[in-house]
């Protein structure tokens, strides 16, 4: 009759228990791929995973704030402020460059940590 046995180095557990990377608690690995399990549970695998969201959205930038810091660079040209607003803006841009009106007015909203600030832009000919 044939016994098959996992031989293990000496001193190694066979499931060496281990910290979760979110709460910090001691856990077993439940994945066969217990070398990529990082969370001791599924909620926090959860909560790290909306963090990482959380910070991603946060770095973000609004269109306004785009616009405004190109502006702040220098003058622009209307292909400059076209390549960054959105369809709406950029028709208004297109009339103004086909010399249909003379001027355009656009309301930029920047939102920084929830307080929102309202920039009046106005582009004109010349």
């Amino acid at each position: 009759m044939m016994t098959s046995q996992l031989i293990l180095p000496a001193g190694i557990p066979p499931n060496p228990a281990r910290r979760c990377e979110w709460c910090g608690a001691t856990y077993e690995p439940y994945s066969r791929r217990a070398s990529v399990q990082r969370y001791c549970g599924r909620s926090c695998a959860d909560e790290a995973w909306s963090a990482v969201k959380r910070a991603k959205r946060s770095k973000r930038t609004t269109r306004g704030e785009r616009i405004l810091a190109r502006l702040r660079e220098g003058p622009a040209t209307t292909g400059d402020l076209m390549a960054i607003g959105g369809s709406g803006w950029r028709s208004r841009l297109q009339e103004l460059r086909d010399g249909k009106v003379d001027r355009v007015e656009h309301e930029v909203r920047t939102e920084s940590h929830g307080d929102y600030a309202v920039y009046t832009l106005e582009v004109s000919r010349g």
